[in-house]
């Protein structure tokens, strides 16, 4: 219920960026929450105490897993607003429009003038520097949670690259005759991810 309020609350304030920040610190809050909760049922199941194990706490498991798989993607969807959320917005774009069957170099919004500055705004220097102030953040929001940092910045790696390859594939379907394209590479944005 608190990721529900917080996400009401920033949708319906979506330039407010208090709203913004409280919406981030109540995903971090409840990620660390999810964290201790899902150790503590799955420390308490696999060590000695298994034959005490009541069925019923594994159910708590299983949704408290869910819970926790939730408020990741909500955590990572806006955790990644600062350092990739045009160039994210400019392709949901384009699919949509190819959901919609429209050409996007039709659509004055799509263009290929609008790519270039989408493209422009995240040069390579532009996204490492992004990346790296992406770790330092997160570092800071799970600083009570050291054992958590590894695994929020493991999706968030997964995420971006997932995203880089979807953001490519649409460059290629849609933008070929531009001869347009991202100024860093798949293994360049590894690099980054990695250095922290």
């Amino acid at each position: 219920s608190l990721l529900r309020e917080a996400e009401r609350n920033a949708s319906n304030n979506a330039d407010d960026k208090d709203a913004q920040k409280e919406q981030l610190n109540t995903h971090v809050l409840l990620l660390e929450n999810m964290f201790v909760l899902v150790a503590g049922l799955q420390s308490y199941r696999t060590n000695r105490c298994r034959p005490y194990f009541v069925p019923m706490l594994d159910t708590y498991l299983d949704h408290a897993q869910i819970v926790q798989r939730k408020v990741m993607r909500a955590y990572i969807k806006d955790v990644l607003r600062r350092p990739m959320g045009r160039l994210t917005d400019f392709f949901d774009a384009v699919e949509r429009c190819l959901a919609a069957n429209k050409d996007p170099l039709a659509t004055p919004s799509l263009a290929k003038g609008q790519l270039k500055k989408v493209i422009q705004a995240h040069s390579n220097s532009g996204m490492r520097e992004n990346l790296k102030q992406l770790a330092k953040r997160v570092d800071k929001h799970f600083i009570d949670e050291p054992k958590l940092r590894p695994i929020v910045w493991q999706a968030i790696t997964n995420d971006v690259l997932s995203n880089y390859q979807r953001f490519v594939t649409l460059l290629a379907r849609s933008y070929k005759s531009t001869n347009l394209s991202l100024e860093f590479t798949q293994s360049e944005l590894k690099g980054w991810l990695s250095e922290r």
